[in-house]
């Protein structure tokens, strides 16, 4: 079987954390306080805040921001839920923007138009979606609001736009470390940022709002990462851009192979300068064409040795969303979204793929549309 996702592990890995192991600490401690400081430099930002998913990172970041209940935030549908739910979490509203079919992430046209009908918008969400990044900040200029811009870099760790590295385009940027992400620490999420406000408050909230006497003096979470867990990131992270690297040699050869196939897109991403971070192999296909459904094709790709994904069923369409937003009777209109909804396909890409697998990937692909 070709897997859809393959974490990278070696023996650096399994070293760094048995050295963990055999100090007696395994808690929040030195390693975390190193990977955080390593993941800032990376990303050229002045603070990062480890935490146990992404998820309770972006929370943690609204939290940190007083947002919650008659707040909104602006947030595409096209994305996995955790983006959605986290605003959910605070007592805020999803408000859903539409995206670019060419990238799959965030249009600013729709943000601005989000932002002209939105009463309480304090915050906008961009996803890097599939690690292309995404620029809506000329929107929020454009309309002089003073939105916080909080982006979900969690497929997107080592992507760059104009010339910097990704997280400088958002007041705030959330990583996740999950197995299928860029480098992994089993699991995991930090935050960066240059606001040293937020740092402290996410740092505080992630450890049950307990202050530097261990007083509480907010509700928190417990979502503080641990050293054994911090490691691994460690011990991952100088070979990120060599495994980008060789995502994106992978990705464009799907792109090459699949470029005449009748019926497939490839996503051509951003058209400003920026380096991909390739977590995701994204087409989209027009099953129709082929008489087929996209559960056809997932179940016979698998006949075949290969796992295909769904990344994303649009949020919206969820039954929890549906329900919320028909409780509210609002509607939504993202015709792009759905569109890309109904046809997207997730193909195998991590960073030990070789071409040979690829190949067989494509082959079996065409095969199966073409019966």
């Amino acid at each position: 079987m070709i897997s859809l996702s393959r974490p990278s592990i070696g023996e650096a890995e399994i070293e760094a954390v048995a050295d963990v192991l055999r100090s007696g600490w395994l808690s929040t401690g030195d390693v975390v306080r190193k990977f955080e400081e390593a993941v800032a430099a990376l990303c050229r930002c002045k603070y990062a805040v480890a935490c146990m998913s992404g998820t309770d990172a972006l929370y943690l970041a609204l939290r940190a921001q007083d947002i919650g209940p008659y707040d909104e935030v602006i947030v595409p549908s096209m994305t996995f839920c955790a983006t959605v739910n986290a605003v959910v979490r605070t007592g805020a509203m999803p408000v859903f923007a539409d995206i670019d079919a060419g990238t799959l992430c965030l249009s600013a046209s729709s943000v601005a138009r989000a932002l002209c009908q939105g009463m309480q918008v304090k915050a906008v969400m961009p996803v890097h979606f599939g690690g292309a990044p995404c620029d809506v900040a000329g929107a929020l200029t454009e309309f002089g609001r003073d939105a916080f811009l909080l982006a979900d870099g969690a497929h997107a760790l080592g992507a760059r736009a104009f010339g910097g590295p990704v997280a400088r385009l958002a007041d705030a940027t959330v990583f996740s470390f999950h197995p299928t992400k860029n480098i992994t620490t089993g699991e995991g999420g930090m935050i960066v940022t240059d606001d040293p406000e937020l740092a402290a408050k996410v740092r505080r909230l992630r450890f049950h709002g307990l202050d530097e006497i261990r007083q509480v003096v907010e509700v928190g979470v417990k979502s503080n990462m641990p050293d054994v867990l911090a490691a691994i990131g460690l011990a991952q992270l100088p070979r990120l851009q060599k495994m980008n690297g060789r995502r994106r040699l992978r990705a464009d050869r799907y792109a090459r192979l699949l470029a005449h196939v009748d019926g497939v897109v490839v996503p051509r991403g951003p058209s400003f300068n920026h380096v991909h971070a390739r977590h995701l192999m994204s087409v989209l296909v027009d099953f129709g064409l082929y008489g087929l459904t996209r559960k056809d094709v997932v179940a016979r790709m698998a006949s075949r040795g290969v796992e295909v994904g769904v990344h994303y069923v649009a949020v919206h369409q969820h039954p929890y969303y549906v329900a919320l937003y028909e409780r509210l009777h609002m509607g939504v209109q993202l015709p792009v979204t759905e569109m890309v909804s109904e046809r997207i396909l997730s193909l195998p890409l991590y960073p030990d793929m070789h071409d040979f697998d690829v190949d067989v990937v494509v082959d079996a692909f065409i095969e199966v549309l073409r019966g």
